[in-house]
């Protein structure tokens, strides 16, 4: 199953495509193109190679336990917005969100659960953020690629327009990478688990990658001459192509960031 089914695999790198070259070109311009496909298929055979950190590992496996992850991420999305007041959540709120999808209150308020110090990282003293929580909620929850895709678009989509323009997409891709490389690692830190500083080290060096990632993605998302991207365009890309499904899931992001670090990440 791709990277987005329930089984939570990531889709390995997509294999090269052949490509015809328009023998009209000019001989400078299909030398060119040869030598970007040839770059591209050394990358991805590279990162067929790559071997996750151990710390990864440890990740994914906590990150699974965490109560959104057995959810769908549309449910998830629905609840925390429609409780929420002013962008904002009390945990009276967050227990009434969650109530209808049997999610334990006790995540909210035992300080002894790792998943409770992992959440606390959406909070700013009592009150959490409805659209941080709620991007959790995308990021780790269930869905197929399609719905993913939709509700992962209306989140960042704020005006309705049913556009995402570059620097949207380039804080939205932010605002993923955020919660992807420096929050979920947290919920991965305890006694035969990681320390503090392996978690901290580990996102360290996740961040490094982030704008060559975030401008990637964006080349890929935007067409040549466009200022953004529309829904249909963006849910067509995003669930359709292998690596872009990556985005679905917040270890899909590591992972696609952990290739960047390696400089082995391709489109």
């Amino acid at each position: 199953m791709g990277c987005c089914g329930s089984s939570q695999v990531v889709a390995p790198p997509p294999a090269p495509i052949p490509i015809k070259i328009d023998p009209t070109l000019p001989p400078a311009e299909q030398e060119a193109i040869k030598e970007q496909v040839n770059v591209r298929a050394n990358k991805i055979a590279a990162a067929q190679k790559l071997e996750l950190d151990p710390e990864e590992k440890v990740i994914r496996s906590e990150e699974k336990k965490i109560p959104f992850a057995q959810k769908k991420a549309r449910d998830l999305d629905q609840a925390l917005k429609a409780n929420s007041l002013e962008g904002k959540l009390s945990v009276p709120q967050l227990k009434r969100a969650t109530a209808h999808l049997e999610i334990n209150p006790e995540i909210f308020t035992d300080p002894d659960l790792a998943v409770y110090k992992f959440l606390k990282k959406f909070s700013e003293g009592k009150l959490y953020e409805v659209k941080s929580l709620a991007l959790c909620g995308i990021l780790i929850g269930q869905g197929s690629n399609k719905d993913k895709a939709e509700v992962l678009f209306d989140h960042f989509d704020i005006d309705a327009s049913g556009k995402l323009e570059k620097e949207e997409l380039r804080k939205m891709l932010d605002e993923m990478v955020v919660l992807s490389a420096e929050k979920a690692p947290i919920a991965a830190i305890g006694e035969g688990l990681l320390t503090e500083e392996q978690a901290i080290a580990y996102s360290k060096k996740l961040i490094g990658a982030k704008e060559g990632f975030i401008r990637t993605i964006i080349e890929v998302l935007v067409e040549a001459g466009e200022d953004g991207v529309s829904k249909v365009e963006f849910e067509k890309k995003v669930s359709g192509h292998p690596t872009l499904q990556r985005l679905l899931w917040s270890y899909g992001i590591r992972q696609s960031l952990f290739e960047e670090a390696n400089d082995v990440f391709a489109l």
